[in-house]
């Protein structure tokens, strides 16, 4: 067998190795709502000239005069409001900061996302993302103040906690959670799949296990 045979060979395998076992380990991360605060006390805690939108239902129309969200990514928004899930977006004017995904769990039956599951009064934070922005604030500043607001449009819905989670080996990801949330890691979620099969393990650090009512 030559070199560029068993180069090829070698290839395969791998892809087929790939196909048959996968592996994927997660940071985990909880946050506990609190308390509703009174709305007398309340203001959108913004930068002058920024504004928070919350996208529920069928307010994708709004999303139209919006820059800085490409069209496909647009669509795929489109398609998670169908979906039920919520959008929280901070603009500055019509251009596009950074927005936050939520899957609201208002219902009475636990949802199962393969690697945690949210059960009734939670939500899962995803496609957490900041674009650049002029002032020379850096993105998790912008990102803090939206996460602000959007903590208190849970407490106002009755979700007592929110968790979200992010693949550890992409390090940006996990910098920019950890800055963003105060890297408040509740624990790992690993995710096996071979043959099909799905398995997974949850582990969880000390600060969660004394989150003894977050279940995962």
């Amino acid at each position: 067998m030559c070199a560029g045979e068993y180069r090829d060979l070698t290839m395969l395998l791998s892809k087929v190795g790939r196909r048959l076992y996968r592996r994927y380990e997660r940071y985990l991360y909880a946050f506990e709502t609190g308390e509703p605060a009174s709305t007398e006390c309340y203001a959108w805690d913004v930068d002058e000239g920024q504004r928070i939108v919350i996208l529920d239902g069928s307010d994708s129309h709004q999303m139209a005069s919006w820059h800085g969200i490409k069209p496909n990514l647009r669509r795929k928004f489109d398609d998670m409001l169908k979906e039920g899930e919520v959008g929280f977006f901070l603009l500055a004017g019509e251009q596009v900061i950074g927005h936050i995904w939520l899957i609201l769990n208002r219902g009475s039956r636990v949802v199962d996302r393969g690697y945690l599951r949210i059960y009734p009064g939670e939500a899962y934070a995803h496609h957490l993302r900041a674009y650049p922005q002029a002032g020379g604030r850096s993105p998790a500043h912008a990102m803090k103040k939206l996460h602000a607001g959007m903590r208190h449009e849970l407490r106002a819905k009755g979700i007592s906690v929110l968790k979200t989670s992010v693949f550890v080996d992409n390090r940006p990801a996990v910098a920019f959670t950890g800055a963003l949330l105060g890297g408040r890691i509740a624990g790992t979620s690993t995710q096996w799949k071979v043959g099909g099969m799905s398995f997974r393990r949850i582990r969880l650090t000390e600060r969660g296990t004394r989150m003894s009512h977050v279940r995962w």
